[in-house]
């Protein structure tokens, strides 16, 4: 059934009941606007199409969530559904860990509780300062912190679908703190690098005034740029 066909139903709902006599012009106006906002909710919801999976497709999902022996994974900057043999996940991921020059192995720093603690006493410093006001020091006083979690994430588009590390900093003592920083150096970023672009929606924006004609765009993909940033370097230059 069409919009159209969908709506002179309605109508002549009202149209039948309008035959009867309001017990005041204020409910009839007040019935006119509830079938009309029926009639609105009835064109977003539509009538629930029936699922083509059938038991049997829930039950094999079912089976292969609980399968002690893969893991389902999103694949990286792509939908859909990897699965993947857990020993080879792990072996992966242990092959990325061991990459002394990018991760530390046995760092002892006293668990999430200590961490807490020494982000807390600076923030009550900067408090004190007024470099941070009372709402942004409860912001970003962690509480009731979580680790980090590293997963991999599978490249489904290149050579022996290497994974992409991924640090979920959610709920780490240093996740608000992170936040809130992320927006300064925006800022900083947008007033000093007038050469730097947000993403490729940006890049056409910028385009669109530009005779490229006979002219060669091209892009340059750097392998692990996350990882392989100089930390130390990187905060001292944005100081």
């Amino acid at each position: 059934m069409s919009e159209l066909e969908i709506n002179a139903q309605f109508e002549n709902l009202y149209d039948q009941l309008s035959n009867l006599t309001p017990t005041s012009l204020n409910n009839q106006t007040w019935f006119k606007a509830i079938l009309l906002d029926i009639a609105h909710q009835f064109h977003n919801v539509g009538p629930k199409q029936r699922s083509i999976l059938t038991s049997q497709h829930f039950k094999s999902l079912k089976e292969l969530r609980n399968n002690p022996g893969i893991v389902l994974l999103n694949p990286d900057k792509e939908s859909g559904v990897v699965i993947m043999n857990k020993c080879e996940y792990n072996s992966r991921m242990l092959s990325i860990l061991s990459d002394e020059s990018k991760f530390m192995p046995g760092v002892e720093f006293g668990g999430t509780g200590k961490l807490e603690g020494r982000v807390n006493s600076n923030l009550e410093k900067l408090l004190y300062m007024n470099i941070i006001n009372k709402e942004e020091f409860n912001f970003l006083q962690p509480m009731g912190s979580e680790y980090p979690h590293l997963y991999g994430l599978p490249k489904i588009r290149k050579p022996n679908i290497p994974l992409r590390p991924i640090l979920s900093m959610c709920r780490s003592p240093t996740y608000n703190l992170a936040k809130w920083l992320t927006k300064l150096l925006d800022t900083i970023q947008r007033n000093l690098c007038k050469y730097s672009l947000k993403d490729s929606f940006e890049l056409v924006d910028h385009s669109d005034d530009i005779n490229i004609k006979e002219k060669t765009m091209c892009s340059f993909d750097v392998n692990s740029l996350f990882t392989n940033v100089p930390l130390k370097k990187t905060i001292d230059i944005s100081l």
